[in-house]
């Protein structure tokens, strides 16, 4: 060939070395393997089209790993998987897909459907008054955008839309109020969580609940003490009725005392 023929040939060749380039950084894997061939034939084993081939194997794998956890992400998020298990969630498995390619537009957008997801449930909560659940939604989006001027702005409107607290007495009373309701209608599973039992009572609660179908209970001599944040009161069980339908005059174990104060998780609880 002459001197102009082979000046014609690299130009070409840089033409497609160029193109296969621009090709990888848009991530097209079907087009640079068509380039790889045009390359093969102007110069056969060149280093320039191997090297070419060995990032579009990386390109490829990477794109099967992406393609993969895309998947995964989608089929947590459509089972409700949304922020947990760590690890599992579809927020999992988007942010692990930007780890690989941070400017993947389905991961992100991924990601903004989960954040929408939990503003509207933020919003319904703090619509329908439940004040509860609105903190939770609010929790999440600042696990996954934490500090965000619009999770500031959310927690601030939760805080304004509370209403003012109760004084504690008011607390101690409704807490009495709604363990003895529990008790009277044998729902074992309230007065459990109302509760926090001194050693055995807690036998006795299944025990006695097993044994008795209705019951009266009394609650007397209520002292609160503001000072030391907590109550106590007598409680006796009367007018017993068993199992059989027959009534039953209660032992010594049908009177006993209770007190209400906060356990460690900053909680009211009755302490019997």
């Amino acid at each position: 060939l002459n001197r102009d023929a082979k000046r014609g040939i690299e130009k070409i060749f840089t033409y497609y070395t160029d193109a296969a380039e621009q090709q990888l950084a848009k991530s097209n894997a079907s087009k640079v393997g068509d380039i790889i061939d045009k390359l093969e034939l102007i110069h056969p084993g060149s280093v320039e089209a191997e090297n070419i081939r060995k990032r579009l194997d990386k390109l490829t794998s990477t794109s099967t790993q992406i393609a993969q956890l895309l998947r995964q992400a989608k089929s947590a998020y459509q089972g409700g998987r949304y922020v947990q298990p760590d690890g599992r969630s579809a927020l999992s498995y988007y942010q692990q897909v930007l780890k690989i390619d941070p400017n993947n537009s389905r991961a992100k957008y991924g990601i903004e459907e989960i954040i929408d997801h939990y503003k509207k449930q933020y919003d319904k909560a703090l619509s329908g008054n439940d004040f509860q659940q609105a903190e939770q939604a609010v929790n999440v989006l600042d696990y996954i955008i934490p500090n965000s001027s619009m999770v500031v702005a959310m927690y601030k409107k939760l805080e304004a839309s509370k209403p003012p607290p109760k004084p504690e007495i008011d607390m101690v009373n409704d807490m009495v109020m709604r363990f003895k309701t529990a008790m009277e209608a044998s729902d074992v599973k309230t007065v459990k969580s109302l509760s926090e039992f001194v050693a055995g009572r807690e036998q006795f609660v299944d025990q006695f609940f097993a044994n008795y179908r209705s019951f009266k209970m009394n609650v007397s001599g209520f002292q609160y003490i503001a000072n030391e944040h907590r109550a106590n009161a007598h409680v006796s069980l009367n007018r017993l009725t068993n199992k059989k339908g027959y009534a039953v005059q209660p032992g010594a174990w049908g009177e006993f005392d209770i007190e209400v104060k906060k356990n460690k998780n900053n909680q009211w609880r009755v302490y019997w």
